[in-house]
């Protein structure tokens, strides 16, 4: 390995360690928004209460769909 290729390596190094730095403190605004506004503290909290919410939002569609039939029958059709 000649001088220019390790130079090479260390300043791609130098870039890789930068953007990870850049990429971490854009997770930790992530968190810290999460935890403000949602209580969430963990990646695996945020899953949790996403699987929290579609089951809700899972049972409220079945709720509207419900809802839906039972005002079909009751709607006179013929007469629309």
């Amino acid at each position: 390995m000649d001088t220019q290729e390790f130079e090479r390596i260390r300043k791609k190094i130098e870039i890789l360690k930068e953007k990870r730095a850049k990429a971490n403190g854009v997770i930790e605004n992530i968190l810290e928004t999460w935890k403000k506004q949602y209580n969430i503290n963990s990646i695996e909290e945020a899953q949790e209460q996403l699987e929290a919410l579609q089951d809700e939002y899972d049972v409220n569609n079945k709720k509207i769909d419900g809802w839906y039939e039972e005002l079909k029958g009751l709607c006179n059709w013929g007469l629309v």
